[in-house]
């Protein structure tokens, strides 16, 4: 891999760990470095524990404390940057977001050692500037560096996220347009389809592979399974299933067929397939949030009604006046929670179309008469 020897350090010391920046000390072509990125995960379950590499003030706090080391030991830093921004929640906001993220940029500045940054993938905001302000900062061929996304561009300047194309347009934010502005340092090439591609294809057929190799009972093969897990087979299986059994591992189904895979691609064969059922249930509920986004909001909706929303929301929501909740929720400082109070209103009420307003909003002026 890029690094080697990583060692992973934990902890800002003050409040506790953030899985969402992973950082620690490595060596890259032989010399000792510390190296942080944001870690956004590649499914489900690993994107809920890595909290889709948008980090808290604990997470920024961590990059300070292994910056001053890398001052004390002398040590180069390297940062990978791949976040759509700092996470927003009330939690992090509570225990100092801005003013972390404010620290890690000064931490920079500060650093005694060489650092190089580079956007793998988004660079989302000051979430990315806090630990991409360096002296020599670069971007993947394919990536993204931008101060919003373009979507929640287009929802504030337009009000609609039908726009976003025309949003990322005036917001220059690919590698391409970086450079020509002379704010980055270079642009590193990637492979047809992205840096990501062969790790995916090599999952792809992998798992394939399994789904397609059966272990029969009464084989030398099954006995050999019996001998190294303590299970006996009573039927016929393929690998990806016995895979999902709790006692079974990746490597020793890997052992049994000498299969030679790399240890990131076989750990998230068997992340996959130990978690397929959360997944699929996860994929469910994805599909249903996404459907409730497409509730309309009422144009001359009264946001007072609604019990729960903080004043800044209030505010913010009535000088934009967004047409849905999927509208609502890419404005910024409007919390999921908020959403799914306004979600839960406007079902409540039976605000779901156009006709269910209408009556809505003829029974509240009678009422007010």
């Amino acid at each position: 891999g890029l690094i080697t020897d990583f060692t992973p350090l934990a902890g800002d010391r003050a409040y506790g760990e953030d899985d969402a920046l992973v950082a620690g000390l490595g060596r890259f072509n032989g010399r000792s470095v510390v190296i942080m990125g944001q870690e956004k995960g590649n499914d489900t379950a690993s994107r809920l524990k890595h909290n889709f590499g948008m980090a808290r003030p604990e997470g920024y706090r961590k990059a300070i404390r292994l910056m001053e080391m890398a001052t004390q030991f002398q040590l180069p830093v390297l940062s990978l940057v791949d976040t759509a921004g700092a996470y927003p929640g009330v939690d992090a906001e509570a225990r100092g977001q801005a003013e972390a993220i404010a620290q890690s940029i000064d931490s920079c500045l500060r650093l005694r050692t060489p650092m190089i940054s580079t956007i793998i993938g988004e660079g989302g905001s000051g979430g990315a500037i806090a630990i991409a302000t360096a002296d020599r900062v670069y971007m993947l061929e394919h990536s993204i560096y931008s101060v919003i996304s373009p979507e929640g561009c287009a929802s504030i300047l337009w009000r609609s996220a039908q726009q976003s194309e025309e949003a990322a347009t005036a917001l220059k934010l690919t590698a391409q347009d970086f450079h020509e502005l002379k704010l980055i340092d270079g642009i590193i090439p990637e492979p047809l389809g992205g840096a990501h591609r062969e790790k995916q294809e090599a999952i792809a057929q992998q798992t394939q592979r399994m789904k397609e190799t059966f272990i029969h009972p009464q084989t030398d093969l099954a006995q050999r399974f019996t001998e190294m897990t303590g299970q006996e087979l009573a039927r016929e299986n393929n690998l990806l299933d016995l895979l999902k059994r709790p006692q079974v591992s990746f490597e020793q189904l890997a052992s049994l067929t000498d299969a030679q895979v790399a240890p990131e691609v076989g750990e998230q064969i068997e992340i996959s397939a130990k978690y397929s059922g959360y997944i699929d249930r996860q994929q469910e509920e994805v599909a249903r949030l996404r459907k409730s986004e497409e509730m309309l909001i009422p144009p001359d909706f009264d946001y007072d009604r609604v019990q729960g929303l903080s004043n800044e929301v209030r505010l913010k929501l009535k000088t934009i006046k967004p047409a849905t909740l999927a509208q609502a929720g890419r404005i910024s400082g409007v919390t999921p929670a908020a959403v799914s109070l306004l979600m839960i209103y406007l079902k409540k009420k039976g605000l779901t179309h156009s006709t269910a307003i209408s009556a809505f909003y003829e029974h509240e002026g009678t009422k007010s008469a």
